[in-house]
């Protein structure tokens, strides 16, 4: 049994892995790197996970544990991103018609959870849906 596996990777301009595949799978990754990793001293689920945490050395990648944290915070908000883009900018982008019909007070409600939304990657926290809206 191989306790070897080959992974081909690119690497951003800080040398953090950007991309990578598995040697052997469909394709290649053209200009990559390849190299071995030695699977009973390596982490592949966190890998999977977080590669763009992960460092060549030259020899070796590593794990970054601050890079992680950036990678990790880039993710949170990504997600946030894709959930306004769901949930608030549908409503947001609503006709004329829709915002006449409104009163001032939900007007004025409207408006606050607009601007939370659009504040939600710095906030990290998604802004309740005026219940007038459910």
């Amino acid at each position: 049994m191989d306790i070897n596996k080959r992974l081909q990777f690119k690497l951003d301009d800080n040398g953090f892995i950007s991309e990578f595949m598995n040697v052997g799978s469909e394709g290649i990754l053209p200009d990559g790197i390849a190299i071995e990793i030695d699977v009973d001293n390596f982490n592949f689920d966190d890998f999977l996970e977080n590669y763009r945490a992960y460092k060549f050395d030259g020899n070796k990648i590593n794990r970054n544990d601050e890079q992680a944290i950036i990678v990790k915070d880039e993710n949170e908000k990504e997600l946030l991103r894709v959930r306004r883009l769901k949930e608030c900018f549908p409503i947001i982008n609503r006709g004329d018609m829709w915002y006449k019909s409104l009163s001032d007070e939900q007007e004025k409600e409207l408006n606050v959870w607009y601007k939370a939304w659009l504040d939600v990657t710095e906030t990290k926290k998604v802004p309740n849906v005026p219940s007038w809206l459910k």
